[in-house]
């Protein structure tokens, strides 16, 4: 199937826009319009260019695009006038928490220090993986 699905956007590559968007029309027509169509490069948040830190990579898998979570609310505050928990309830719900396929960007949120801390996003809250913290978790 992969190696179908990668014939077909080459063939896609190689054509004139006017054909592709032909070729799409009469695929909605034929399945509907509400069937995902995916998008073979890296996606973008729309908006949140200044965001990017940087491009992920992971075995066997397409890139995608890094974004700064800290930015992302800066961004937000600034260009949309939302306040700091506005705009962090805004991301979590409309943008962190939109899955758009394999090429979904990263949300790269800072750790601190020595004892480790990454921050869960959408279950909003913090889970410790300091090392005495995860020598625990080995003992039990």
């Amino acid at each position: 199937m992969l190696q179908t699905l990668d014939a077909y956007l080459e063939k896609l590559a190689g054509l004139p826009q006017d054909e592709v968007d032909k070729l799409y029309e009469e695929g909605k027509s034929v399945i509907g319009d509400t069937c995902w169509i995916p998008n073979p490069g890296p996606q973008t948040a729309a908006g949140l260019d200044d965001a990017i830190i940087g491009v992920g990579v992971r075995c066997g898998q397409p890139p995608i695009v890094v974004y700064s979570v800290d930015r992302v609310i800066e961004t937000l505050m600034a260009r949309d006038g939302m306040t700091n928990d506005e705009a962090i309830k805004f991301f979590e719900f409309n943008i962190e928490g939109a899955w758009t396929g394999v090429t979904t960007p990263v949300w790269m949120y800072p750790i601190s220090g020595d004892g480790l801390q990454v921050y869960q996003g959408f279950c909003s809250q913090i889970v410790d993986k300091s090392p005495e913290s995860l020598n625990a978790i080995r003992e039990d």
